[in-house]
């Protein structure tokens, strides 16, 4: 029997600019090859909370990854790069707006604008 799950009210985040902090890093492959980076937000008078933002598994200098990735560390053609490694426990900024759901249109959701997304030292 699996751990129960205590049901507690969704929370909204208000689209604006916001702090936050990379904690995890995932990579997926359906339906395409992506690289999420789970960032906890900082949510001023309310608890933090963790969202997902992605780019497509394809580093070069100029793709979305790349773009960011350069923030954090320089790399070149034919290195490898450890996208765990560098990106988790980085502080960053970006922009959240709020949209409705792919499926169902009635719902509304919290989203990173992920060309937003900066490092912060």
């Amino acid at each position: 029997m699996g751990k129960p799950l205590k049901v507690v009210e969704a929370v909204k985040i208000p689209t604006g600019h916001y702090l936050g902090k990379i904690v995890a890093v995932e990579f997926r492959t359906e339906p395409y090859e992506y690289t999420d980076f789970i960032i906890e937000v900082v949510i001023p008078g309310q608890d933090a909370r963790r969202l997902k933002t992605g780019f497509a598994t394809f580093l070069t200098p100029n793709s979305q990854l790349g773009e960011f990735v350069k923030q954090i560390t320089s790399f070149k053609v034919g290195d490898e790069v450890d996208i765990e490694k560098i990106a988790v426990g980085q502080n960053v900024e970006f922009d959240i707006v709020n949209q409705p759901g792919k499926k169902d249109k009635t719902k509304t959701y919290s989203n990173i604008v992920n060309s937003t997304l900066k490092v912060t030292k």
